[in-house]
C-alpha cells in the first residue's frame, strides 16, 4: 500500500509519525462541517483533536505487518470516534484546553483561504507559462521546417 511504501522510503529521514484524529461537535444535530460551511463562517461548536506520536523505530519493518498496524490504528480511531459521538461527555483522549475566539478563528480561516487562493493563482499562471512556451517552441519548430 501507499502507507507502507511511504514509511519504507522515509524511515531513514523521519523520526516520528503523527496519528491525528479530529472530531467535531455538530453545528446543528446531524450536520457535519464541510469546506463550504467553514468558508461561510459556520463553524462547529467544538473541534476535538487527538494526536499520537509514534517513533519510526516502533513501527513494524515488514510491509505486511506495517499494513496490519495501520488497520489496527484505524480501528482504534473508529472506536474512539464512535464513543465520542455516542456521548456529549466523552473526549477523544487526554485533553488540553485551547480556547480560540470566534474572531480569531475567522481570521485564521481567512488567512488559510488567502493562502490557497494565492497558491491556485500561482499554479494556474505556471500552467499558462508552460503551455505558452510549448506553443512557442512548436511555432518555431514549424517555422524552421517550412
Amino acid at each position: 500500500s501507499g502507507w507502507s511504501r511511504s514509511v519504507c522510503l522515509l524511515r531513514d529521514s523521519v523520526d516520528h509519525v503523527y496519528d491525528v484524529t479530529i472530531a467535531y461537535r455538530d453545528h446543528s444535530p446531524g450536520e457535519r462541517p464541510t469546506e463550504m460551511s467553514l468558508v461561510a463562517a459556520r463553524y462547529p461548536r467544538e473541534v476535538h483533536m487527538h494526536v499520537r506520536r509514534h517513533s519510526m523505530a516502533s513501527l513494524p519493518e515488514v510491509p505486511s505487518d506495517l499494513e496490519q498496524w495501520c488497520r489496527a490504528s484505524f480501528k482504534d480511531k473508529e472506536r474512539r470516534l464512535q464513543s465520542f459521538y455516542a456521548s456529549e461527555e466523552t473526549p477523544l483522549g487526554p485533553s488540553t484546553e485551547c480556547p480560540v475566539g470566534t474572531r480569531e478563528l475567522h481570521a485564521r480561516w481567512m488567512h488559510a483561504a488567502a493562502f490557497w487562493a494565492l497558491a491556485c493563482c500561482v499554479s494556474w499562471w505556471s500552467l499558462v507559462l508552460v503551455v505558452g512556451w510549448l506553443w512557442g517552441l512548436a511555432a518555431i519548430g514549424a517555422w524552421m521546417l517550412a
